[in-house]
């Protein structure tokens, strides 16, 4: 069977299913197939952004939530999203979130600016595979291989403006010199026409992204956190306050500095966790952003 047969098949089946209400025993005899083989279909509609999901919530205590994290925090909006009954689960939770919050407000030829880390990148990935507009995204940071698409985006629909670089340079001089190229002047001249900018908060425990992939190590952690260090937002790590604890790490950074974000149209942090609560208030005090996306505890947690 043909590529464009099997699609035309998995839309059938996502139809009867979702839109007809068939049961997937109906659809299976309607069509000779097995019940396993539309299970299955069922699924790669869903990865390759046949069908998406959009849940109309009525639980007042979130909506409560929402309203009392605008209020403390001055937010123009706030999006809560249920606890994972595993915290390990919490990445991909927010990145669904995200990824459904934006989607709804996607229009042909947006351009959206994406943060550094693995909230950002999952939700990167699923925004590309299951949107149905055509969108640019413009990296905030060096880093390539956090904006690439993973193994799950059989169909990748966004263009990619990516900072040809590390986001952590070995000196200042390199960077300076680096952040002077024509390619990266026009990533950031690209980064200001953005309708989106959506950014994470990083904590500093042992599954940081910036360790994970070599960065840093807990050495440095241990050193940063001496500085008053609660986190890093963009690579930029701060104090409690949103200042910067280490002048010479963040030279060195490429990076969107902390001002320029926080002049950016319709900022969305994406955080959770007990181990992000010090970054993300610091983000909030500092209003860096004007949308949070985050968990119900770490909302409760936030108030």
């Amino acid at each position: 069977m043909s590529d464009t047969a099997d699609l035309r098949l998995i839309e059938k089946i996502c139809w009867y299913y979702y839109c007809d209400g068939m049961t997937q025993q109906n659809i299976a005899k309607l069509l000779g197939l097995s019940r396993l083989k539309v299970i299955k279909l069922l699924e790669e509609g869903r990865q390759k952004g046949i069908v998406s999901f959009y849940i109309t919530r009525l639980d007042n205590n979130k909506l409560d939530l929402e309203k009392k994290l605008i209020e403390k925090y001055a937010l123009e909006n706030a999006y809560v999203v249920p606890e994972p009954e595993n915290s390990h689960n919490i990445t991909e939770s927010l990145a669904r979130a995200a990824c459904s919050y934006v989607n709804l407000r996607l229009t042909n030829d947006s351009v959206i600016n994406i943060g550094y880390g693995k909230t950002l990148s999952l939700a990167f990935n699923y925004l590309a595979s299951e949107s149905q507009c055509n969108w640019t995204a413009v990296s905030l940071t060096g880093g390539v291989n956090n904006y690439l698409p993973n193994a799950r985006s059989d169909i990748f629909k966004a263009k990619m403006y990516l900072y040809p670089a590390p986001l952590l340079m070995k000196s200042k001089e390199i960077r300076d010199t680096l952040v002077e190229h024509p390619d990266l002047t026009w990533i950031k001249r690209m980064a200001s026409t953005s309708s989106m900018t959506l950014f994470s908060a990083g904590g500093l425990d042992e599954h940081a992204t910036v360790i994970e992939q070599g960065l840093f190590d807990r050495s440095d952690f241990i050193y940063l956190k001496r500085l008053g260090a609660v986190g890093d937002i963009l690579g930029h790590f701060i104090n409690k306050n949103g200042e910067i604890v280490d002048a010479d790490i963040d030279s060195r950074l490429i990076s969107t500095s902390l001002d320029t974000l926080k002049s950016m149209s319709q900022t969305i942090m994406v955080a959770g966790g007990s181990e992000k609560l010090q970054i993300i208030t610091a983000a909030l005090t500092k209003g860096l952003c004007k949308v949070l996306i985050t968990t119900e505890k770490t909302a409760q947690n936030l108030l």
